[in-house]
């Protein structure tokens, strides 16, 4: 990717991602892992550089998923899960994302 001069281009997720989106406020950032598996966020520091907390896993989520989409305020997602058993895919609603997430990885 080429940035203009004065652009500048930081790493967040080292180990490689899968998908990500921008809080509202623009003061989190959530990733998939390059597997899908894990949900990772990354709080964005105030200030005049760019600075990130180093990415923590807020939840996990089943192998094979093929799609998934989430809302814009972060707390629901949609996922097609392969079951690799048939030919079906399953569509997943999770609801209250944030707090369900908090059943996965307790403490966080």
């Amino acid at each position: 990717m080429r940035l203009r001069a004065r652009a500048s281009a930081y790493r967040v997720i080292a180990d490689g991602g899968a998908r990500a989106w921008w809080r509202a406020d623009g003061r989190q950032l959530r990733a998939l892992n390059a597997d899908w598996t894990q949900v990772l966020v990354a709080d964005i520091r105030a200030g005049s550089t760019f600075v990130t907390d180093v990415p923590r896993q807020v939840g996990r989520l089943p192998k094979g998923i093929v799609a998934l989409t989430v809302m814009p305020d972060l707390t629901r997602l949609l996922a097609l899960v392969d079951d690799g058993i048939s030919d079906r895919r399953w569509v997943t609603v999770v609801q209250h994302f944030d707090e369900e997430m908090k059943r996965f990885v307790p403490g966080k």
